[in-house]
């Protein structure tokens, strides 16, 4: 759980090749550049983030769900539009 954390971008969290789930809850960020190298995430939680670019999020190879909130349900969805992945939507 890297969430509500002062991180500002992906190089800082490390690799982590065998992570299945990782939490950006509240983290503010411009990119999620660096998030393809964990080849493994089947959950990815970017509930009450703030991320500027979240097209890499489609390069996740067994991403199975994300979880975000609502403001985040548009873009969210336009990177995934290709995808199998799960959107579920939670609560503030």
């Amino acid at each position: 759980d890297a969430g509500y954390n002062p991180i500002t971008s992906m190089s800082q969290i490390g690799t982590y090749p065998y992570l299945t789930s990782l939490s950006l809850r509240g983290l503010r960020m411009e990119t999620l550049a660096g998030i393809e190298s964990f080849h493994n995430l089947q959950g990815l939680t970017l509930a009450q983030a703030q991320i500027d670019d979240l097209s890499v999020i489609a390069s996740l190879p067994k991403l199975e769900r994300v979880y975000i909130t609502p403001e985040m349900e548009d873009a969210v969805r336009n990177v995934l539009a290709d995808s199998a992945v799960e959107i579920i939507i939670v609560d503030d």
